[in-house]
């Protein structure tokens, strides 16, 4: 029964530092700083962008959600940095199927991540209302205009971003 005990210590003391690394890295200035940057750039409110870091990652820069697949803070798929090279003339990936690792680590970075995140979710702002805007970013334009909805992730997006407006 000892070994019990001490697994739950030791399960206690990861969980800490994960949780302590996730809130380092939401107070890194640098990266405040490209989300303040790539939010105006953009015209999209900053405690957006956090409300959406927080739902898509939990503030990992290295997450990965293996369904999409997705990678980093704002949860950034390959076929969107794609886009977002087509669109903008700023290559990150070429050829989403065909994607390199050299590819697949920009999109993990920080700043590239940020720069993609604000980019799209700024481009349905102006042409869509709130919510539309936050479903579309989660399931890409085609998704939700194919009829997908996925509430809970809308409902955790607004109560996240009435968070952050409120600090």
């Amino acid at each position: 029964m000892p070994w019990l005990i001490g697994a739950a210590i030791l399960l206690l003391i990861l969980t800490s530092e994960a949780y302590a690394m996730k809130r380092s890295v939401e107070k890194d200035s640098e990266i405040q700083s490209w989300i303040m940057f790539y939010a105006e750039k953009n015209r999209v409110d900053p405690n957006l962008i956090r409300a959406l870091i927080k739902k898509e990652s939990s503030w990992d820069p290295e997450g990965i959600n293996p369904s999409d697949p997705s990678f980093g803070l704002m949860a950034i798929t390959p076929i969107l940095a794609q886009d977002y090279s087509e669109l903008t003339g700023d290559v990150i990936v070429k050829d989403w199927r065909n994607r390199t690792a050299e590819e697949v680590q920009a999109i993990f970075d920080p700043e590239t991540n940020l720069k993609i995140g604000c980019w799209n979710i700024g481009r349905y702002l102006p042409v869509c209302s709130l919510e539309e805007s936050i479903q579309m970013y989660n399931l890409g334009r085609h998704g939700y205009l194919s009829g997908g909805r996925v509430p809970d992730y809308l409902e955790k997006v607004l109560r996240f971003y009435d968070e952050y407006s409120r600090i």
